[in-house]
């Protein structure tokens, strides 16, 4: 079962750095503000914006198009997933979704890949797995078992059962 609580990775080739959604509000400063000092809530922010992005700055989601298909009707009373105007942008489950593809497309999403080819083959490991590759359990089994050419060439999903290398469906080319 897969930890809920896992941190993921930066899908960039040589980060393995935690990823963050990054918050920003923006709220002008009023002359007001220095007579009658007060906490200033990021709840009055007249903008606000995010990305997701690791700590060495690799930016890999930023905000789909904003701007509902209904605006003339719903006046931003309507339950779409998207964002009525640039001004407020919030981290919705659309996005939610789209980091989740992008980071199955570079990272394997959460299987083991392992691609034959007439040179051998590689192993492409699942973005939780990277920070941890030497004691990853299916390449140490795909270095024990794999030896000379291989059967047959493509992209499949592997994985590792009763310490054994099991190499299961053929994927899709990324």
């Amino acid at each position: 079962m897969a930890d809920d609580f896992a941190s993921l990775v930066c899908p960039l080739p040589e980060c393995t750095q935690d990823l963050y959604l990054n918050w920003r509000v923006e709220r002008p400063l009023f002359l007001g503000d220095l007579a009658t000092p007060a906490p200033v809530d990021p709840g009055e922010a007249w903008t606000g914006d995010w990305k997701v992005e690791c700590v060495h700055g690799h930016v890999v989601l930023v905000p789909g198009p904003s701007g509902c298909q209904q605006d003339e009707v719903c006046a931003g009373d309507c339950d779409c997933d998207i964002d009525h105007d640039e001004q407020h942008r919030t981290f919705r489950a659309s996005d939610i979704v789209r980091l989740s593809a992008l980071l199955a497309q570079l990272g394997g999403g959460d299987s083991h890949i392992i691609e034959f080819t007439d040179n051998g083959w590689t192993l492409s490991h699942p973005l939780a797995c990277r920070p941890r590759l030497f004691e990853c359990e299916v390449n140490r089994a795909s270095g024990a078992a794999l030896h000379g050419q291989p059967i047959k060439l493509g992209r499949f999903r592997c994985d590792v059962k009763d310490g054994q290398l099991v190499v299961g469906e053929a994927v899709a080319d990324a």
